[in-house]
């Protein structure tokens, strides 16, 4: 090789490295997050991660990168949690139920008639004992809670009759998950619990195999449970949230700056997933009654009852599957809210 053949040869290898330079030294950082609902702004979940990715990209002017991959594209949940744990994706949304196997503790939340409102749930996972909980929670998983968001309220439908306290609950089917606490919720209040798979839902109450079921209200709308389900008690016997979650080492290996992104995203995200979720609470409320079904709304009298029958054998199972006070901390938590609450004029 000639003298001006190697000069060419090094002059084209440097123009590659320049080139190549930028991308090297300013490349992305960027986040992949996965969630289970549809693609959809209409659905709480992915229209909090459009702004959740809005913010993060604006407020980085653009070195964060986030990849949003919805529809359960990646697996069930417990895949999910793992390939977030080893840092496959970034970011997981998910709901309190779906983590309890790699959390126990989360159970606590299966007591029925916790939470009175939204507000309450609110401000026990916005204070100290949601903060104590996400300590445990990255302590067990290695993931980092970014915020408690919500799943909503939980609430019985019937093909039969209208159901007003437990005694109209005597002897019905009532399709339930495969949970202990559900299945001795349903038995506290004096029903017959049935548990049915979500896809096979449907068929099962189409063909009378259950009488009745429990779900929040998007789900009651997504399934078309409607359809076959024309009674409804506003009774709100379970709250669930949607936990995002990071992984702990890709956030601690960012710069302060990129964290403080992040941390001030989760805090959008949230505000931006509750009020979907209460708008899309409201607005379903509103299909369903024109789809014909009766909906009704207990009285707090009648929710006492519901509360005395459900809670105490829910109670001893939680008692004996969860470890430490986190249940007795959770119930006094509540009970000082609502009396903080109950001061305000």
């Amino acid at each position: 090789m000639t003298a001006k053949s190697r000069n060419m040869t090094v002059f084209a290898i440097a123009c590659i490295i320049l080139l190549a330079l930028p991308g090297i030294l300013f490349a992305k950082t960027k986040i992949t997050l996965a969630h289970y609902m549809p693609a959809s702004p209409e659905w709480s979940q992915h229209a909090a991660a459009i702004i959740f990715k809005s913010f993060i990209e604006s407020q980085s002017e653009g070195e964060i990168e986030v990849n949003i991959l919805p529809a359960g594209q990646v697996g069930n949940e417990r895949s999910a949690m793992e390939q977030c744990q080893n840092n496959l994706i970034q970011m997981l949304l998910i709901n309190d139920g779906a983590a309890v196997a790699f959390v126990p503790e989360l159970q606590v939340f299966s007591l029925p008639y916790l939470f009175k409102s939204r507000t309450v749930a609110w401000r026990v996972m916005d204070g100290p004992f949601g903060d104590e909980l996400s300590e445990l929670f990255l302590k067990q998983t290695g993931l980092r809670v970014l915020c408690w968001a919500e799943n909503g309220f939980r609430h019985f439908t019937t093909s039969s009759r209208m159901i007003k306290t437990p005694a109209d609950m005597k002897g019905l089917k009532i399709r339930v998950m495969e949970s202990p606490a559900y299945i001795a919720m349903v038995k506290g209040l004096g029903a017959n619990p049935t548990p049915i798979t979500w896809t096979e839902l449907y068929s099962a109450l189409q063909q009378k195999v259950a009488d009745g079921q429990e779900n929040p209200i998007n789900n009651i709308l997504s399934g078309k449970l409607y359809e076959v389900q024309k009674n409804m008690i506003l009774d709100g016997h379970s709250y669930g949230f949607h936990i995002w979650m990071i992984n702990n080492k890709f956030y601690e290996s960012l710069p302060e700056k990129y964290q403080i992104v992040i941390k001030d995203a989760g805090r959008m995200a949230v505000v931006a997933h509750r009020a979907a979720s209460l708008m899309a609470d409201v607005k379903g409320l509103e299909t369903l009654s024109k789809a014909g079904v009766q909906i009704y709304a207990p009285t707090s009298a009648e929710l006492d009852l519901f509360k005395a029958a459900a809670q105490p054998p829910v109670e001893e199972f939680l008692k004996t599957s969860v470890k430490g006070p986190w249940l007795e901390k959770l119930k006094k938590n509540v009970a000082d809210i609502e009396a903080s609450m109950a001061k305000v004029p």
